[in-house]
């Protein structure tokens, strides 16, 4: 297992972040934060683990809700419908309405070197 990412990885990414922010929105503030973030890293070990620790917590609480978001409208956007239409256009899909006594398919088939060459 691949040890976890050290504090001052961490702090140089979040004054990389500051610093393209300032870059992109030319605010002042951010410049400053991002010196703070970057020498609080530097000198102060503590506080960089606090802010490390901070970031974490927020990445994993962003990724929990972003997951769940994500996959809800994938599932309530996209496959529902489908679903829906699906149920409407054919009754019986998987054949499990069957009017026989079995569901199972009798096939006669003989294999072919052609059956294996691309099964997909």
């Amino acid at each position: 297992m691949k040890k976890s990412t050290d504090h001052t990885e961490i702090m140089l990414g979040i004054t990389t972040g500051f610093m393209l922010l300032y870059w992109w929105l030319e605010n002042d503030i951010l410049l400053y934060i991002a010196i703070g973030v970057g020498l609080t890293g530097i000198f102060f070990k503590p506080g960089a683990s606090w802010i490390a620790n901070g970031w974490r917590l927020l990445t994993r609480a962003l990724g929990f809700v972003n997951s769940r978001l994500i996959l809800g409208a994938i599932f309530f956007l996209i496959l529902w419908p489908i679903a829906a239409l699906s149920r409407l256009g054919r009754k019986d899909s998987m054949n499990l309405k069957g009017g026989g006594k079995s569901f199972y398919t009798i096939r006669d088939h003989v294999y072919k070197p052609e059956d294996l060459e691309n099964p997909w």
